[in-house]
């Protein structure tokens, strides 16, 4: 079905994730990260991925992230374009939601990882 179709091409569905899926989305989220260091704007390479997902879901009929390499670089350009649009973009409701969100899970998991860390240290230095 068409669907099916859809979500094989961003990646989700039974074969996620797709290695080729999330090298596409790197690639695309580096060129993102670049096009915004060039404008003087240092993103997140976490938030740009997202973003790029988010871009790639919401208009996933037109990019097939499985075969990226099939993909005009004019269209790759102009991909990354609109994705770092995006990024650089202020006071847009939705696209800072989505920042604020990354930032949120990005800080939770970190802070998860450090309290693991040290419940770690703390269970080695009892059985000493």
């Amino acid at each position: 079905s068409e669907a099916e179709k859809k979500e094989t091409k961003s990646g989700e569905g039974d074969n996620y994730p797709n290695p080729k899926v999330i090298s596409a989305i790197k690639k695309i989220a580096a060129g993102v990260v670049a096009e915004c260091e060039s404008q003087g704007e240092h993103p997140s390479e976490v938030i740009c991925s997202f973003l790029v997902r988010a871009h790639i879901l919401s208009h996933g009929d037109n990019v097939d992230l499985t075969n990226i390499e099939a993909m005009k670089e004019k269209e790759l350009s102009m991909l990354t374009h609109e994705i770092a649009e995006k990024v650089l973009s202020t006071g847009v409701p939705e696209i800072e939601t989505m920042k604020l969100q990354v930032r949120f899970e990005t800080q939770y998991a970190l802070s998860m990882e450090d309290i693991r860390k040290r419940a770690h240290a703390t269970r080695l230095k009892k059985n000493d």
